[in-house]
């Protein structure tokens, strides 16, 4: 281990015969992992990252980012090139990943995934069209890998992968449920067997009782009009109309 000062003014700092820090005018360059907070690097998910910044506490184990200014804000900046020299510069193509936030958490053993966050290429990148997607991972109940739960396409299209709730918590029974507190309820149904259905509440929002109304394009080419339970009027295959 030694310090060495060369006749530019740059300062390097050896270990076994290796620069493994050095100072130049544009700053600092480390040659190996930077860690702050541990001595020894930590392995999170089968990644060992080059930082790291390693605590026990909330403080010291946080990064800040800021800036102080008149106008503008800091920025976490994710960027990818085909390319295998560093600084140049070769296109995207389609379904590239861009980059993940990956979260992982101790299962007592080592690290699994808990949730993610990635961005991918939707087309091949041109200098004009940089088309992409968002997709949005959590991890399951007696799971230990993420899967994609909402993707945000190129278009601004958002698909989602289970039921979703809208001032209701999602329900297994309805594919859209979107709820105005006790006031008002819309929910549709294309879950439950083969019946697609609207179902209506305009009084409670539970659901219950006779007061709630149902659309219903059924399996067997018909469409039907229901109130509560009961069916009230009904369109046959043959475009016949019949009244309760």
């Amino acid at each position: 281990k030694f310090i060495h000062c060369t006749p530019d003014a740059q300062v390097e700092l050896y270990y076994d015969n290796s620069p493994k820090l050095y100072t130049k005018s544009n700053g600092v360059h480390i040659d190996g992992k930077a860690l702050i907070g541990h001595s020894s690097s930590v392995s999170v998910g089968g990644t060992e990252a080059r930082v790291q910044v390693l605590g026990t506490s909330f403080d010291d184990s946080s990064l800040t980012l800021s800036r102080f200014s008149a106008g503008g804000a800091p920025a976490l900046v994710i960027s990818q090139s085909r390319n295998t020299t560093i600084g140049q510069h070769t296109a995207l193509i389609n379904n590239d990943s861009v980059g993940s936030i990956f979260f992982r958490g101790s299962d007592g053993s080592d690290y699994e995934d808990i949730a993610g966050i990635r961005c991918e290429m939707e087309e091949a990148a041109t200098t004009t069209s940089t088309p992409g997607r968002l997709i949005f991972q959590t991890t399951k109940t007696n799971a230990t890998t993420s899967t994609t739960a909402l993707t945000l396409d190129k278009n601004q299209n958002a698909t989602f992968a289970e039921n979703v709730g809208i001032g209701e918590a999602p329900n297994s029974t309805y594919a859209l449920d979107i709820k105005n507190g006790s006031v008002a309820r819309v929910a549709v149904n294309v879950v439950t067997g083969s019946d697609a259905a609207i179902i209506m509440d305009g009084k409670d929002a539970d659901f219950v009782g006779s007061d709630y109304w149902s659309l219903k394009a059924q399996s067997t080419g018909e469409w039907a009009i229901f109130r509560g339970g009961s069916e009230k009027f009904r369109i046959d295959t043959d475009d016949s109309a019949t009244f309760a």
